[in-house]
């Protein structure tokens, strides 16, 4: 089964509770990336508010018209050397509140991925140990890419495409 022939639009994220990414695929490639950010001494639920707020309506406004199923699919948190617990926990509520406004504004009835970082990695970059010079590397020569961003966007955007594209590999190899 050909994942373009049930939907229109994979949306991928990459989530952060200061910046997120964003794109939007379709058949011919990417159709729209961004990078939404909110002040780091904001209060968390100031945060996540402007963030799911932000993602969602760009999301909406691009993928609704369409009518059709959009697979959404979410860059999974992990808890790195070096990165507390409770930031994850952090971020955790932020993927709650996307996965919850998602499905509240009707996206053709979702169907929804969190997929690993390394599985976003190997997807985009052929790796699933790339840094973020290889993801950036292989999010620029993508059909579409965006190229004027600052180096931190594009790396979100990077890994937001990464996260898109594993949720398609996923979908054909649940599909099979």
């Amino acid at each position: 089964m050909n994942f373009w022939d049930e939907f229109v639009y994979a949306v991928g994220v990459d989530p952060g509770l200061t910046k997120t990414g964003l794109v939007v695929l379709n058949e011919h490639g990417l159709a729209h990336s961004a990078t939404f950010t909110a002040p780091a001494d904001d209060d968390l639920g100031k945060r996540l508010s402007s963030i799911t707020r932000s993602l969602i309506f760009k999301a909406w406004a691009l993928c609704l018209p369409a009518g059709n199923r959009t697979l959404f699919s979410i860059e999974a948190n992990y808890v790195a050397s070096g990165r507390s617990a409770q930031s994850a926990l952090k971020q955790r509520e932020l993927i709650g509140c996307l996965r919850m406004a998602a499905e509240d504004n009707h996206f053709g009835h979702p169907l929804f991925y969190e997929v690993a970082p390394a599985s976003g990695k190997k997807a985009l970059a052929g790796s699933g140990k790339a840094d973020k010079d290889q993801m950036v590397e292989a999010m620029l020569a993508y059909p579409g890419s965006p190229l004027g961003r600052t180096k931190a966007s594009r790396e979100a955007v990077a890994d937001a495409l990464g996260a898109a594209l594993a949720g398609i590999a996923q979908w054909e190899k649940d599909n099979q």
